[in-house]
This record gives structure tokens, C-alpha cells and sequence, in this order.
């Protein structure tokens, strides 16, 4: 697993407070609900990186994934 972010975007509401992560081998990026003890909705986004090696956030809290094939991709909301 590779770790990731709480999503604080305003522009993703759909993702917002929860922690997004990726699937190192299966390229999935996925979504749980944090709370203190456990989490939970643990769930495939039904988005995939090639090879994501570390997430990203910018000054306007916009969320980013890294691939080790070279694009860096940006979460956005369709």
C-alpha cells in the first residue's frame, strides 16, 4: 500500500475528510472513512495509477498521485 491523504479539496465533495491510498501492485486507488479506533468504507475508487509511488497536495489542497512510469496525475471530480 502506499499511503496517502485526508482529501481537504473543496472541488472533490464526494472524497472530502476521507483518506484516499493506492494499491502499489494493482495500481487501485482507494477510499476509508477515518475514525479513531478503526476505519471504515475501505473501497476501490474505480481509478488506477501505473505504478503510484506517493501522493501530494498542494496550497490550494488539490491531490495528486505519482507514478514511477513518470505522469503525475491530479484527482479531480467528474
Amino acid at each position: 500500500m502506499i499511503g496517502g491523504y485526508v482529501v481537504a479539496d473543496p472541488s472533490l465533495p464526494s472524497l472530502h475528510g476521507r483518506y484516499v491510498y493506492a494499491d502499489y501492485c494493482e495500481g487501485q486507488l482507494r477510499a476509508l472513512t477515518p475514525h479513531l479506533g478503526r476505519a471504515t468504507v475501505d473501497h476501490k475508487l474505480g481509478l488506477a495509477v501505473p505504478s503510484p509511488t506517493s501522493f501530494g497536495e498542494d496550497d490550494a489542497h488539490h491531490l495528486y498521485v505519482a507514478s514511477q512510469d513518470g505522469p503525475v496525475y491530479r484527482l479531480v471530480e467528474k
